[in-house]
């Protein structure tokens, strides 16, 4: 866990300790969406797996936000332009885009190359392809 240090004491504290820094790591989730998708419909054979992109980021994400409130544990703004500095969330802020246009990418070429139905034709069924 690392700590900055407050010029000025915070709720008691000199430091601030970020114990939420690894959680970071789930923003990579969305730009990893579809590579999951594809990856579950794979395994499954079912066109509705691939609606988990617009199932996550329309109804999970709003419901968790909704449930989860406001954060009280948010960085006091002293320590911004050190957060800003640090290595660790610079890179995982550059990995976004990357993932996001390789999903993109993989996501119409998988449109372009399987035959899938737009809404999905087999919500109800599973069905397994021989290749």
């Amino acid at each position: 866990m690392k700590t900055y240090a407050l010029a000025q004491p915070v709720d008691g504290q000199d430091v601030w300790r970020d114990r939420k820094r690894y959680l970071w790591m789930l923003g990579l989730v969305v730009p990893l969406l579809p590579f999951l998708a594809m990856g579950l419909y794979r395994l499954t054979g079912l066109e509705a797996a691939l609606w988990l992109g617009p199932v996550v980021v329309l109804a999970v994400v709003p419901l968790v936000d909704l449930v989860a409130g406001l954060d009280p544990t948010n960085p006091p703004s002293e320590v911004m332009a050190a957060l800003e500095e640090d290595r660790y969330y610079r890179w995982v802020t550059y990995a976004y885009l990357p993932i996001q246009y390789a999903g993109l990418v993989a996501a119409m070429w998988f449109i372009g190359t399987q035959d899938v139905g737009v809404i999905g034709k087999t919500l109800g069924r599973r069905r397994i392809r021989l290749r």
